[in-house]
């Protein structure tokens, strides 16, 4: 768990990362995107220019 967090912070920038990068960091790290946005919402980082629905 603490390397998916570690990813999802390297893909952040000033609290905030996109859709399509988080979506693609899913696909490499071989997680599911909805784990990675509860990592985003624990981590307050904010998922902007989302395709709605896709970190539920």
């Amino acid at each position: 768990m603490k390397d998916k967090i570690a990813a999802v912070k390297r893909a952040a920038r000033r609290g905030k990362v996109s859709c399509a990068r988080l979506l693609k960091l899913a696909e490499a790290i071989g997680a599911a995107p909805a784990a990675l946005g509860k990592i985003c919402d624990r981590e307050g980082i904010k998922i902007v220019r989302c395709r709605l629905g896709c970190f539920d």
